[in-house]
């Protein structure tokens, strides 16, 4: 029993780990592969994560259209 919740501790703290990690390569991110080095190495500081999570949410596709953007251009006419 104790060894399955080690692993359950450990598998959850892993999850929250790499959080960054996804987010980039769930949008991505241009620079996916710098967020994910960037989280590997420093991800265990926290302010390595918090920068590998801020770089993951702020980068942004060059395909990705915004809300806004859709939302000033108007509803689109066949």
């Amino acid at each position: 029993m104790e060894g399955f919740l080690t692993f359950g501790i450990v598998a959850i703290a892993l999850a929250i780990y790499f959080v960054p990690s996804v987010i980039a390569s769930m949008r991505h991110a241009k620079h996916s592969d710098g967020i994910v080095a960037l989280n590997f190495f420093l991800g265990w500081t926290v302010l390595g994560w918090i920068a590998a999570m801020i770089w993951a949410v702020a980068e942004k596709d060059a395909n990705t259209v915004s809300n806004w953007e859709i939302i000033k251009r108007g509803p689109s006419r066949p």
